[in-house]
């Protein structure tokens, strides 16, 4: 929630202010006006959000702006988990290393090799590690379990 005690907005135009191009032509302290497309393109970015925007305003008394985006809670496991990884992406993880994403030549497949492939099932996995590979990521791609599988890897 925003608020202000600015001049406020007049109950006629308070129900357009979220039409592209629209402003109130009243007296600005700059003296400078937009071009009528911040709270259209706000409300628009929220909607995509899930969320909502309301705006109350009494003429020379000021606005109050609510802003509500529904958030996901985060289990403090997996926050201390992403806070981890990211800590050590930014500070360790890809400086002086190599990650290869895909191979058919065997003298470059001395590296560490990590499979990340649709055969998800147990006898794709062990049809992977029989092949040579070192680890097996399912797709769609779970980052927790990629994160997992390269941190084996990655010293």
């Amino acid at each position: 929630m925003i608020t202000d005690t600015g001049i406020g907005i007049s109950p006629d135009f308070l129900s357009h202010i979220f039409e592209n191009f629209s402003g109130e032509k009243n007296s600005s302290l700059s003296g400078v006006y937009g071009a009528g497309l911040g709270l259209p393109v706000v409300k628009k970015l929220l909607e995509l959000m899930g969320g909502t925007i309301h705006v109350e305003s009494s003429p020379g008394k000021g606005t109050r702006v609510t802003v509500e985006i529904p958030h996901k809670i985060v289990e403090r496991e997996e926050l201390l988990r992403q806070t981890k990884y990211e800590e050590h992406i930014s500070k360790h993880f890809i400086d002086g290393k190599r990650v290869l994403l895909a191979e058919d030549n065997d003298l470059n497949a001395e590296i560490p090799i990590v499979a990340i492939t649709a055969n998800a099932l147990e006898e794709d996995k062990k049809m992977a590690y029989a092949a040579g590979m070192n680890g097996h990521v399912a797709k769609p791609i779970d980052v927790t379990v990629l994160m997992d599988t390269l941190f084996q890897f990655i010293e």
